[in-house]
């Protein structure tokens, strides 16, 4: 018959009635959130992560979490806690997501809330030698990482302040790079040691990099890729480094 509704479609809205509801809940609820968010003066990246906090609480319950109980987020919590052994830093991010969205978004009178606590574990970061953080920036593979690890390493950048870098920041004439926010949304001037300057002049020739001094941005997004956080010492061209270690860690030393 024309214009009759196909038999799968049909069977889809019979078997989830309510999915069409939940859906547009769902992201009603996300969208106050992000208002919240940035009404409160959070960073992009820290919106982005407290909305995932709270996504990933409802994927949990596979219910919008303004239909949550209080005994529901404590059994999440307590979850995350005692059966995933989220570390104490991820633990915090789920912690202070689901509070900000039960305290501001749709806030509740939960005792659960006001009891919130984690313990921040103090470790000591992995510190290299001098030597040692050549060699293993030498045995990475590419130029456009290459450059990019050293750069961070040299200037002390983070690892978004490293990706963010632009060509316009480099001051060859000083010496001095511009680093755009930073921890805190803070910009700052580093000096740029003429290693480095060399080194950036090098992959522009090379490469001409449309967007900066990260490594390549895929075509479509206009992305770039962030490096993996953690080195393997054997995975660079099999050359003898024996350990593993952190952008952060490499930063420090």
């Amino acid at each position: 018959m024309t214009g009759a509704m196909p038999e799968g479609h049909s069977q889809r809205q019979f078997l989830h009635p309510l999915r069409r509801d939940h859906d547009m809940t769902t992201s009603l609820l996300r969208q106050r959130m992000l208002q919240d968010l940035q009404l409160a003066g959070l960073s992009e990246c820290t919106q982005q992560i407290y909305l995932r906090a709270v996504k990933e609480l409802a994927a949990h319950y596979h219910t919008p979490p303004d239909r949550l109980s209080e005994q529901q987020v404590r059994d999440y919590l307590l979850c995350l806690k005692n059966v995933r052994k989220f570390a104490s830093t991820s633990l915090g991010i789920a912690y202070t997501g689901i509070k900000f969205l039960f305290s501001h978004t749709i806030p509740r009178d939960w005792p659960t809330l006001q009891r919130l606590r984690v313990h921040k574990e103090k470790r000591l970061p992995d510190v290299l030698s001098v030597d040692e953080v050549r060699q293993l920036i030498a045995a990475v593979r590419t130029l456009h990482n290459r450059t990019y690890f050293w750069t961070v390493y040299s200037l002390g950048l983070r690892q978004a302040e490293g990706l963010h870098l632009q060509v316009g920041d480099i001051d060859g004439a000083r010496m001095m790079v511009h680093v755009h926010r930073g921890k805190g949304a803070n910009d700052r001037y580093v000096p740029l040691p003429s290693r480095t300057l060399a080194m950036l002049r090098e992959y522009w020739v090379t490469h001409r990099p449309r967007y900066g001094y990260s490594p390549p941005r895929d075509a479509i997004t206009g992305r770039a890729p962030w490096p993996t956080a953690r080195w393997s010492g054997p995975a660079c061209r099999g050359r003898c480094v024996g350990w593993c270690t952190s952008l952060s860690s490499i930063r420090r030393s």
